[in-house]
C-alpha cells in the first residue's frame, strides 16, 4: 500500500511540475512577444539575429 502512494505522490508532483514549468515558458514567451511587437521590425529583427 505505501508503494502505491509514493509512487501516486511521485506522478502527481511529475504532472504537477511539468505544468507548472509549461506556464513559465508560456508566460516568458508572451512577455517577450509582447516586448518585440512594441519596437519597429528591423530592430526586432536585429535583436533576433545578434542573439543568436
Amino acid at each position: 500500500m505505501l508503494r502505491i502512494d509514493l509512487l501516486f505522490a511521485l506522478k502527481l508532483f511529475a504532472a504537477l511540475g511539468s505544468g507548472l514549468v509549461a506556464g513559465v515558458f508560456f508566460a516568458f514567451s508572451t512577455f517577450v512577444m509582447l516586448a518585440l511587437a512594441r519596437i519597429p521590425s528591423a530592430q526586432g529583427i536585429g535583436v533576433k539575429v545578434a542573439k543568436s
